[in-house]
């Protein structure tokens, strides 16, 4: 039964991220808040992706003060 929630939640994770890291995308072309879309599908892909977590790290340091 766990395995089958965390296969579930894994599931859920990779879908909303790749929906708002595709919106936002479309948002760079189209009228919208593509810097909210992007950076959000990005956090929620690297959860479970390593290539999304490099991404994460490179913006956080560009963004550090």
């Amino acid at each position: 039964m766990k395995a089958l929630f965390h296969m579930a939640k894994r599931g859920a994770t990779v879908t909303l991220g790749s929906f708002f890291l595709g919106i936002g995308v479309i948002m760079i072309f189209t009228p919208g808040p593509a810097i909210v879309f992007i950076p959000l599908g990005i956090a929620l892909l690297a959860k479970e992706f390593h290539w999304a977590r490099k991404i994460k790290e490179k913006i956080k340091e560009k963004l550090k003060p």
